[in-house]
């Protein structure tokens, strides 16, 4: 069962705001921070976090006065940065955690509307100029999916109905950490450590994602940020190592050495180029094949 269908929060996610607070920007950006360029590094997380917002709402086309969608909205960063920031008439988050869509930080503002909701049972009042999903798509399918391969299946029903929300000539940027090449390595120790925190779902290929797109939304932009995610590792398992006792005193033992034991896993997938991540750009096709 996909993370999607499931509306519940996982065991980290009920640890709530606070626990994420400690090691997070003050968004609680939970996806990978723009650190460069080079010639401009940003001095903080909390900055990398803010250029990854504006580069990401670049990639999708977000204009003031906007009407967008943010499917897997977290603790609402995106919406509160849209609504502040890029102007936008409406934002709208779709959440499967009801405790996510609580302490959403963006709830107060009147151009924000988070739904604790799965997107295949939400239907909008009115289309969308532009829509955003951050590391939502890997969550969609799980290992049964891939055994079965129905798992371009359910990307492709994502895309399919967020092109029903959507105006013609909308944006649509995905942001989700793919697997490099042709096979999947250590796929068992990835499922546990995602299961011991009751996540589901596996990272997919970014073919697989350009496929399911086939003949509903253009590819504009394809960028890979794998050095950019390394380094936002590295800033989250120094924080939280730095109040490690702390937070397993108040949380729990097995919450604080499991999301450090998932991290420091992809961590090493990632340095190792087994994993990347990926900012998809795309265009809605307004005469689908």
């Amino acid at each position: 069962m996909s993370a999607v269908d499931n509306p519940s929060a996982s065991l980290y996610e009920e640890a709530g705001a606070d626990f994420f607070a400690g090691w997070m920007d003050s968004r609680l950006t939970m996806s990978c921070a723009l650190w460069g360029p080079g010639s401009n590094p940003a001095p903080d997380l909390e900055t990398a976090q803010h250029r990854k917002l504006c580069a990401f709402a670049d990639l999708a086309g977000v204009r003031p006065g906007h009407r967008v969608v943010d499917l897997g909205s977290g603790f609402g960063g995106m919406l509160d940065y849209l609504a502040r920031e890029r102007k936008v008439s409406a934002a709208v988050g779709l959440n499967s955690s009801a405790l996510q869509c609580q302490e959403s930080l963006g709830q107060d503002l009147p151009a924000v509307d988070v739904r604790h909701v799965a997107y295949q049972n939400y239907t909008p009042a009115a289309p969308f100029d532009a829509a955003l999903s951050i590391e939502m798509v890997q969550h969609l399918a799980g290992p049964a999916d891939f055994a079965a391969g129905t798992h371009i299946d359910r990307y492709r029903d994502l895309l399919r109905r967020v092109r029903e929300w959507t105006r013609p000539g909308a944006g649509f940027a995905i942001g989700a950490t793919v697997v490099v090449g042709p096979k999947r390595r250590s796929h068992g120790e990835h499922e546990r450590l995602l299961a011991e925190l009751q996540l589901t779902g596996l990272p997919p290929q970014l073919a697989d994602l350009l496929y399911a797109a086939d003949g509903l939304w253009e590819p504009l932009r394809v960028e890979t940020h794998r050095d950019d995610y390394l380094r936002t590792y590295d800033t989250w398992i120094e924080s939280i190592q730095g109040r490690q006792d702390a937070a397993r005193a108040r949380w729990g033992k097995d919450l604080v050495d499991g999301i450090l034991g998932l991290i420091r896993f992809e961590r090493e997938a990632f340095r190792t180029g087994d994993l990347s991540a990926v900012f998809l750009a795309l265009r809605r096709i307004d005469n689908p094949v």
